[in-house]
């Protein structure tokens, strides 16, 4: 486990701060990440694992251009975490990645949530505003509950791609002040018990 120390642990770097290479059942608790570009906490594969069964909790990501990059492994677990300031993204998944992001605010990054090939996403009770993409799924399977997204124009964007099963559910979010609230370009798509209200084209 990795905590910050009561005074405020804060990693001020243009690079990479935490990189986490085949690394898995640890805890970064109560850490700061600031400073301009690169990206705050990477989980990624070794020569032949990948990054698995990690918690990230309480760490506040104020500057890099991406806060956490995923690629591969699975059952990572993101907790009440803050992302704000510009940037281009605060989650980005690739390569099969799975991983579910819960509470936390997200804010200011073009894409708060992009994921090009995750296998399986779950993003609940957090608050998202991005200027371009809330959460944007390339390919995958994403699950999106009780999550208040605004403020983009597009709120949450499904694509379908490549050779990863594609789906999206939605349910008790609350989606609104978009351009668009939700778009999707699959037919596995399942919504109900969502307000979607405020947005210039509440659904297409």
């Amino acid at each position: 486990a990795y905590s910050g120390a009561p005074g405020g642990s804060l990693f001020n770097y243009s690079g990479t701060r935490w990189d986490l290479v085949d690394a898995d059942h640890n805890l970064i608790y109560a850490m700061g990440f600031s400073g301009n570009g690169g990206t705050g906490i990477h989980l990624g594969p070794g020569a032949s694992d990948p990054s698995t069964d990690n918690v990230i909790c309480k760490n506040s990501f104020t500057g890099t251009a991406t806060a956490v990059s995923i690629d591969e492994g699975a059952n990572n677990l993101f907790v009440d975490n803050l992302v704000s300031g510009s940037g281009n993204y605060g989650v980005y998944a690739q390569n099969g990645a799975s991983f579910t992001w819960q509470g936390g605010d997200i804010s200011g990054r073009t894409h708060g949530i992009y994921s090009s090939g995750s296998t399986a996403i779950t993003v609940q009770d957090a608050d998202i505003q991005a200027t371009n993409y809330g959460i944007y799924v390339h390919s995958g399977l994403l699950t999106a509950t009780g999550n208040t997204i605004h403020g983009a124009s597009f709120g949450v964007y499904q694509h379908s791609y490549g050779p990863y099963t594609n789906s999206l559910t939605l349910t008790g979010n609350e989606i609104h002040d978009n351009d668009i609230g939700v778009y999707s370009r699959i037919s596995a798509t399942s919504a109900y018990g969502n307000e979607v209200h405020h947005n210039a084209t509440g659904i297409e």
